[in-house]
């Protein structure tokens, strides 16, 4: 079992270096919020079927889904700008580093890997 600092490690770790794979996503908004109401709503079916829920019981925990899908999307949204802060400090810090030849260099280097990963924001 990991530990809480070997834990808050990776969760950064992937945090940092993962967030690219969520730039990459293609699909459209309203399709991701869309499909996301279906899952909802799947969940509350089968937790309905598998604790035989009330009409009252689904409302709540509907509602509570909804809320906890809300807020999950704000913490990976707060971490995607966070990872990009440390993106850009750590480019900032390398700068500091290298030659104005190897500076001019890098900087071609993470034009062609921005464009190539994240989208047009």
């Amino acid at each position: 079992m990991f530990s809480r600092r070997a834990w808050f490690l990776s969760l950064t770790f992937s945090l940092v270096f993962g967030t690219n794979y969520l730039y990459a996503q293609t699909e459209s908004v309203p399709a991701q919020a869309t499909e996301k109401v279906g899952k909802i709503q799947s969940r509350v079916n089968e937790l309905t079927k598998e604790l035989n829920l009330t009409v009252e019981q689904q409302a709540k925990v509907k509602q509570i889904l909804d809320k906890g899908s809300q807020d999950l999307r704000v913490l990976m949204q707060n971490a995607r700008n966070k990872a990009k802060e440390l993106r850009v400090k750590a480019h900032d810090e390398i700068m500091a580093v290298l030659t104005a030849e190897q500076q001019a260099k890098f900087k071609v280097t993470r034009k062609k890997n921005e464009t190539n990963t994240l989208p047009n924001q």
